[in-house]
């Protein structure tokens, strides 16, 4: 995946532009779980199925 569409889809989950640039063990548990999330919806399954989607996400 492009810089830019990396930027974008973190950015969508609400983490910082900035946020490819750090490295997984030093964030909360709250961005890891944004970080995979951004994952998941780059892939753009046909159905998404959340257990406690809000779970760890620092809101």
């Amino acid at each position: 995946m492009p810089e830019q569409d990396t930027r974008k889809s973190l950015g969508s989950v609400g983490l910082p532009g900035r946020a490819h640039t750090i490295k997984m063990k030093d964030l909360s548990g709250g961005q890891k779980a944004r970080v995979a999330l951004s994952d998941l919806i780059a892939r753009q399954p046909d159905v998404l199925i959340l257990d406690e989607p809000t779970n760890n996400l620092d809101i």
